[in-house]
């Protein structure tokens, strides 16, 4: 089970005091391409209705697309990111520092969990631009091409995270197709062994 936690907070000041919000990803089956239960809460409006991640095909993009993916369904029941004009004129709402943590717990365990991935996006003077690093414990950090706008009249922080790893890992605020091949496996000494993609997987791994 992977287990995302969401702050208003830096990296290292996340705690459970700033949680703006929680999502549980869990099998509900297990296969090359797998079916994915979806449970999410947000801070101030409680639990969202239960969604599903059908047929993704598993080791196939990073973590953080499965996430993405299953925010989209958990909030607007398809894998899609609502269209905002990043340069609309007026006043937006705004979150000076973002963080979202992913956990894996083994068999839904608390004692065996360790985190696996790590997102902190940040204003910068401007408001509502911002920077966005994304990183898991596979492929190290990602960090955009150049920062990116995000103007809405509402905040929503799991929109924010969804397009900020939409523009860092793809440099445009939609989801891409899913990836239909399996990753490159190369092995390594002492028994080390990693899942590595094709350059088509654009720095994406899992």
């Amino acid at each position: 089970m992977l287990k995302i936690s969401l702050h208003f907070a830096t990296p290292s000041g996340a705690s459970a005091e700033n949680v703006l919000g929680r999502l549980d990803i869990g099998y509900a089956k297990l296969d090359a391409k797998a079916d994915y239960k979806v449970v999410m809460f947000s801070s101030g409006k409680g639990d969202h209705s239960p969604a599903k991640v059908k047929d993704y095909p598993r080791w196939s993009a990073s973590v953080w697309d499965l996430v993405a993916r299953a925010i989209c369904q958990s909030l607007h029941a398809a894998e899609v990111i609502p269209k905002t004009d990043p340069m609309r004129f007026g006043k937006c709402a705004f979150i000076d520092d973002l963080t979202a943590i992913i956990e894996h717990w083994p068999d839904g365990l608390d004692v065996r969990r360790s985190t696996i991935g790590t997102a902190h996006i940040h204003m910068n003077r401007r408001r509502g631009h911002y920077t966005a690093m994304f990183e898991t414990d596979f492929q190290g950090q990602q960090v955009p091409g150049e920062d990116f706008w995000y103007k809405p009249k509402v905040m929503n922080p799991w929109d924010l995270l969804v397009s900020a790893y939409a523009w860092t890992a793809h440099q445009s605020f939609e989801l891409p197709a899913r990836l239909l091949r399996p990753p490159k496996f190369r092995a390594y000494p002492f028994g080390i062994s990693r899942y590595l993609l094709e350059r088509s997987a654009k720095r994406c791994l899992m």
